[in-house]
C-alpha cells in the first residue's frame, strides 16, 4: 500500500473505532484490483446505532464486511429501511406516478403504465420475471449515456411506485 492509502486506512478505521468498535476488531487494507478498501469488523453483536455508525460514514471507499451474521443482518435492515424511505419520499414527489394494486391490475400491465411515464416505449424495457422480481429487457454494457440515464429514471420511478410491494428491480440481463 501506498503512504497515503495507508494514512487513510488508518483514517478509516479511527472512523469505525469512534463508532464504538475495539480497534483490534478492524482490519482496513486497500485493493489494487478493487480500487477500493476491503474493511473488515470481526467482533461480537453490536448495536443498532453501531451499526448505523458504520454506515453513515461517508461515501466509504470500499467494502465493509462483518464477521458476525447478526450485524450482516443489522446493516441489510437498516440499509434496506434508508432505501425504503427514500423511494418513499420520491413517490411523494411525483403526485401523478401511477400507483400499483395488485388487486385491479396484472404487474405485467403496470409496468407498461411505468414505461409510459417514463416516456419510454411500453412493454419494451421490463420484463417481469416473478411475481415478485422484474428485469430490464434492453441492457447493453456499457451503457450509452442516454441508456445510463434512461435505466437510472426508470429503476428510480419503478422503485417508487412499488416501494410497499414486496417486488425487487433486478440488473440482470435481460432479453
Amino acid at each position: 500500500m501506498g503512504e497515503q492509502q495507508d494514512v487513510y486506512a488508518e483514517q478509516l478505521k479511527q472512523e469505525i473505532v469512534a463508532c464504538g468498535v475495539p480497534a483490534e476488531a478492524v482490519q482496513v487494507r486497500y485493493e489494487h484490483v478493487l480500487q477500493g478498501y476491503d474493511i473488515v469488523v470481526s467482533c461480537g453483536l453490536l448495536s443498532e446505532t453501531q451499526v448505523a455508525c458504520i454506515t453513515d460514514i461517508g461515501n466509504l471507499p470500499g467494502h465493509v464486511t462483518f464477521t458476525d451474521s447478526h450485524n450482516t443482518a443489522l446493516e441489510r435492515e437498516i440499509t434496506n429501511k434508508r432505501h425504503k424511505a427514500r423511494m418513499r419520499d420520491l413517490a411523494a414527489s411525483m403526485p401523478d406516478l401511477p400507483r400499483y394494486d395488485p388487486s385491479t391490475m396484472p404487474l405485467a400491465v403496470f409496468v407498461r403504465e411505468i414505461e409510459h411515464y417514463c416516456g419510454l416505449e411500453p412493454g419494451a424495457w421490463i420484463k417481469v420475471a416473478s411475481d415478485n422480481l422484474l428485469t430490464f429487457r434492453k441492457l447493453s454494457l456499457p451503457f450509452n449515456g442516454d441508456q445510463g440515464r434512461q435505466v437510472v429514471r426508470l429503476m428510480e420511478v419503478a422503485g417508487a411506485a412499488l416501494v410497499d410491494h414486496d417486488i425487487r428491480i433486478g440488473v440482470i440481463g435481460g432479453t
